[in-house]
């Protein structure tokens, strides 16, 4: 199973392919992204089911914020499910958005307002 599980909205792509991407330069192989071709959800499977068991399975949860993420029921749904099991959870600002109630008890990686201050940050998380 993948140890790191992806938690964004469909609607950000881009920006959750350059996670990807950027996570797989700094030497992370096991990141479970639902639309990867190879690692992803497989057709024909209860897609619901795979989330909660990939969740259970992974080490770390990161949550790319943007209003899209912040009005998905099912990245909420991601959120609230790697909390109760306990699993760290890494919110990431992709895009403006005011998620300062989301984990107001965990400290945010800001993306969008200095972005190489964010990287030491997240290198060092």
């Amino acid at each position: 199973m993948s140890a790191i599980f992806i938690s964004h909205s469909s609607k950000d792509h881009a920006a959750t392919a350059a996670m990807q991407q950027w996570l797989q330069a700094e030497g992370h192989q096991s990141i479970f992204l639902d639309f990867d071709p190879a690692d992803g959800i497989p057709a024909g499977v209860s897609w619901e089911q795979e989330l909660y068991q990939r969740l259970r399975a992974c080490r770390a949860v990161i949550a790319l914020l943007s209003d899209n993420w912040l009005t998905s029921r099912w990245c909420f749904t991601e959120v609230t499910q790697a909390r109760a099991l306990g699993k760290p959870i890494f919110p990431v600002r992709v895009a403006a958005c005011d998620a300062a109630s989301v984990l107001p008890d965990v400290q945010h990686i800001d993306l969008t307002a200095d972005p190489a201050r964010a990287i030491v940050a997240w290198r060092r998380a």
